[in-house]
């Protein structure tokens, strides 16, 4: 056991007013326009420069959680294509809240998402990641997508520190928050846990379907 776990030298407050500075910032439309501009972005070769970025846009889903996907992780429920993103053996979450099924929105699906899953299953086979060529290191399979992206940043102009991967996830709440999500839809598609004791303990999961049309 390491003596100091859990220990910290903040008060309360502190510790809030750290974290806030700390922050991720969004991306404003700007930067958007800048990183999926068609002519540079269509060219990326790697399909994790390509697919990451945009699952990441339309998920919110921390790139970590992206590069360990599995194909059997892509599936259908009901009339809606899904991501598991949940804690295995062979996969993992921050905490149990980031464990969630993130129905994909239609523009992605528009972009050929479930031909490339189709192409990956037809050359790497049914058990495979949706990304199979990654190498799991002690940052799981994060790493070279991650490096990608900030490469990619960097090009397109946004060298703003606080502007990374993780930004899309407060680009997508705000976002949400704007369009009037409800809260509890919010923390179930960022995978953030529950504040409101109500809907931890009674409310339940949204369906798919509601998450979707929200």
């Amino acid at each position: 056991p390491i003596p100091t776990k859990g220990i910290t030298p903040y008060k309360r407050g502190e510790k809030k007013r750290s974290a806030r500075d700390k922050s991720y910032l969004p991306f404003d439309e700007s930067e958007l326009n800048a990183i999926f501009e068609p002519s540079r972005f269509n060219a990326l070769t790697k399909p994790h420069e390509y697919w990451v970025p945009i699952l990441g846009l339309f998920t919110g889903a921390r790139i970590d959680e992206l590069a360990q996907l599995r194909l059997k992780d892509v599936r259908t429920e009901g009339e809606y294509t899904v991501l598991e993103i949940s804690h295995t053996d062979e996969t993992s979450t921050k905490n149990v809240a980031s464990e969630r099924t993130t129905p994909l929105h239609r523009d992605v699906l528009a972009l050929g998402f479930l031909e490339y899953v189709a192409d990956v299953k037809k050359v790497a086979g049914a058990k495979a990641r949706l990304f199979p060529y990654l190498l799991e290191t002690v940052h799981g399979f994060a790493d070279v997508p991650s490096e990608a992206f900030a490469r990619h940043l960097k090009a397109v102009g946004v060298k703003d520190g606080r502007k990374v991967f993780h930004s899309f996830r407060s680009t997508l709440n705000n976002e949400l928050t704007k369009a009037g999500v409800p809260e509890q839809a919010r923390n179930e598609l960022l995978g953030h846990a529950h504040d409101s004791t109500n809907v931890v303990h009674y409310a339940g999961r949204l369906k798919p379907e509601r998450l979707y049309s929200e």
